[in-house]
């Protein structure tokens, strides 16, 4: 922390995603960030929270064999703002509702031609907390009045254009994406220990709408797709 109103930090994060019994990529993902904590009293209305700048590099090994031109593996860079707000519906409410809004860009460099990318991602975020209404003295939550319970709804809207042409595509154009992401999540606290850390359960439903200009020789479009994604997430931070 950097006095009171700015903190720094710089995060490590190891992924490893399987499809089936089959693994399909691992990721290694490093950067920084740093925050400006606007630290304003809570009152009745909107007012600003968290101002972040961070940058992220990744490095991608994608798990299963591939042609030179499909070739995913490589390096990942993105930089992105984000600007949460607090709003307290009543000003006698221990509790507020966060929204937030943010700009991502990404540069991918691929080893093989086909998915080397930029990418320019448009965020927003809601986040809510779902508390006991009768108590308005202090803040109990739902379902366990001690431990956070909370909705959030997040959308991405991705415009992806790829640098050199696809060989999928049936006249070998460039690829352009434009992908819209909806995100729901309840999320109940398990736990909060400082000595034991802090357990989270969530359950998740995604939808993403893709579209693409490629088409194959076939008349397919494989990168346009709707796709719905169901599932519950156990987080252990400590």
């Amino acid at each position: 922390r950097l006095g009171d109103n700015w903190e720094a930090d710089i995060r490590y994060n190891y992924d490893q995603y399987w499809l089936g019994n089959d693994p399909f990529v691992e990721i290694h993902a490093v950067g920084p960030s740093l925050a400006y904590i606007w630290n304003q009293r809570p009152v009745q209305g909107i007012r600003p929270d968290r101002s972040t700048l961070y940058y992220q590099y990744e490095a991608r090994d994608y798990r299963f064999p591939t042609t030179p031109i499909f070739d995913r593996d490589g390096p990942a860079h993105s930089v992105g703002f984000t600007q949460d707000m607090l709003i307290r519906p009543l000003g006698e409410l221990p509790w507020d509702i966060k929204l937030s809004a943010g700009y991502r860009y990404e540069a991918d460099f691929t080893k093989g031609s086909e998915f080397d990318a930029r990418f320019h991602n448009f965020l927003l975020g809601l986040e809510v907390p779902l508390v006991r209404p009768w108590v308005r003295d202090r803040l109990e939550y739902l379902l366990i009045a001690g431990q956070e319970l909370k909705f959030t709804y997040g959308a991405a809207w991705q415009i992806a254009d790829y640098r050199e042409v696809s060989f999928t595509d049936n006249d070998f154009d460039k690829r352009s994406d434009y992908i819209v992401t909806h995100t729901f999540a309840l999320s109940q606290t398990i736990f909060d220990d400082p000595d034991y850390g802090r357990m989270v359960l969530h359950a998740l439903i995604n939808w993403s709408d893709a579209n693409s200009n490629v088409t194959t020789e076939d008349n397919v479009a494989p990168f346009t797709y709707d796709r719905t994604v169901y599932g519950l997430q156990l987080e252990w931070t400590w």
